[in-house]
């Protein structure tokens, strides 16, 4: 973000989180406003939400707009269910209606709930770039059906599932390699589990990438399989890039996937059903380019125009009603 604020000459104050807890930064915050006279201030994490609050118990009057990334299984903890009702968060951007729906059950004024889907780039996406280099790159025959996965790896991502379906896939298609592109927390416990399932034959991890703009179009299908996912953005990317995705129902996903017309789903854990649903897709060319197009006709709804402008429109909303 300071690189970028740089880049484009956009006046900005960083502040390392080493060095301020959220009462210091209250007063950072309380003091910047009342200097410079700011007209919303935009907080994107539980330590800033904290911090904006302390601040207006100073007495700053700046309005609050809050993001809120990622739902609970277990529910929203009681204390920031009190944050998210404070006088101060004048709107709350969700970004799924799964969100939506677990914070507009205890908020007192639901109607501070705006969703604002993620957005993506999808230029960058174009399929054909460096046609066949990731199958050099990991020695993939062309007879073979090149799946990918692009979540970290961490637990929320659920990769046992994904390995397991890739054992499952194997044993009725033999020509199949799988790649994790990504990392994450949970590498070693996803490589041992690979050792263990003996799939080091046929499952690669990439760790992270810088090219991923031209990684995914080349995969044949995307595999995606969470246990929680809020954004959706490995789904976009891959309509993107014109690559069928089979995916768990977790959290955004059914908002995005229409069964078996923009995409497959299957429950979270079942690798069975996944199973079956990568075989249906690429055993139906039909199927398969049915999918692609009816995926990529949605995009369009998913650019970061496309947010930019939403969240324009909440900041407007936001600044016409300030006290």
């Amino acid at each position: 973000m300071r690189r970028y604020c740089r880049r484009h000459r956009i006046e900005s104050i960083p502040f390392k989180k080493r060095f301020f807890n959220r009462w210091l930064l209250g007063w950072k915050l309380f003091w910047l406003c009342r200097k410079r006279k700011f007209d919303i201030l935009h907080v994107h994490d539980q330590i800033a939400l904290s911090a904006a609050i302390f601040a207006w118990r100073l007495g700053m009057r700046t309005p609050v707009v809050v993001s809120r990334w990622r739902s609970k299984p277990a529910g929203v903890p009681w204390l920031l269910r009190r944050k998210l009702n404070h006088p101060a968060i004048k709107a709350i951007i969700c970004p799924s209606g799964n969100i939506h729906r677990e914070l507009a059950a205890f908020l007192r004024d639901p109607e501070k709930l705006q969703v604002v889907r993620a957005g993506i780039d999808p230029e960058k996406f174009a399929p054909g770039k460096t046609e066949g280099r990731l199958r050099r790159e990991y020695f993939v025959g062309a007879d073979y059906t090149l799946v990918g996965n692009t979540a970290a790896l961490a637990g929320h991502k659920d990769y046992p599932t994904f390995l397991k379906t890739a054992k499952s896939l194997l044993s009725k298609n033999s020509k199949m390699f799988f790649l994790a592109i990504g990392d994450g927390p949970d590498r070693a416990q996803v490589e041992k589990l690979i050792m263990q399932m003996e799939l080091s034959q046929h499952v690669k991890i990439t760790g992270s990438r810088t090219d991923m703009h031209e990684v995914i179009p080349q995969l044949d299908l995307l595999l995606y399989t969470p246990a929680a996912d809020d954004l959706g953005v490995a789904g976009l990317e891959a309509f993107a890039a014109g690559v069928p995705v089979v995916a768990t129902s977790a959290g955004c996903m059914p908002e995005l996937i229409d069964h078996e017309k923009t995409g497959m789903l299957a429950p979270v854990g079942d690798a069975q059903k996944l199973t079956e649903s990568v075989l249906k897709v690429i055993s139906n060319d039909d199927l398969r380019q049915e999918i692609i197009k009816a995926a990529h006709e949605k995009v369009p709804n998913y650019t970061r125009q496309k947010l930019a402008e939403k969240m324009l429109e909440i900041y407007s909303n936001v600044f016409s009603k300030k006290e």
